[in-house]
């Protein structure tokens, strides 16, 4: 994967390292941190990467328990933004992968991003 689409993935995954060493310099407050949006930049960088993505991997990546990765998916699921599939590959494990239609936000997102938008014009 080269051009635009690696730009992506590796914004996508800067924001993650961003989002954890916020998440871990204020552990202690309990007032810093967004699971859902860490969990669809997860499954962006997922996509990307042409992976699977399951649920209790999110669990371990986002140092949330399974019940509340579960939770999160549930809404963005409502919301018609990521999709749960049984895992291919592990007997019994869920699996979430973003919409095409998220897909398309992320990418118009981390590209607004990347170009500096400050989105005060939207």
């Amino acid at each position: 994967m080269t051009g635009v689409g690696e730009d992506y993935l590796q914004y996508a995954k800067t924001e993650l390292k961003i989002l954890r060493s916020r998440n871990s310099h204020f552990a202690q407050t309990q007032v810093f941190g967004d699971p859902a949006w860490e969990l669809i930049l997860e499954a962006f960088v997922a996509i990307k990467e042409a992976r699977s993505l399951l649920l209790s991997d999110l669990s371990k990546e986002l140092r949330k328990p399974v019940a509340i990765i579960r939770r999160l998916s549930d809404i963005l699921e409502a919301k018609g933004h990521v999709e749960r599939l049984p895992s291919p590959d592990h007997a019994g494990e869920t699996s979430v992968r973003l919409t095409a239609e998220a897909v398309g936000w992320c990418e118009n997102f981390l590209r607004r991003q990347m170009e500096g938008d400050d989105f005060s014009n939207n």
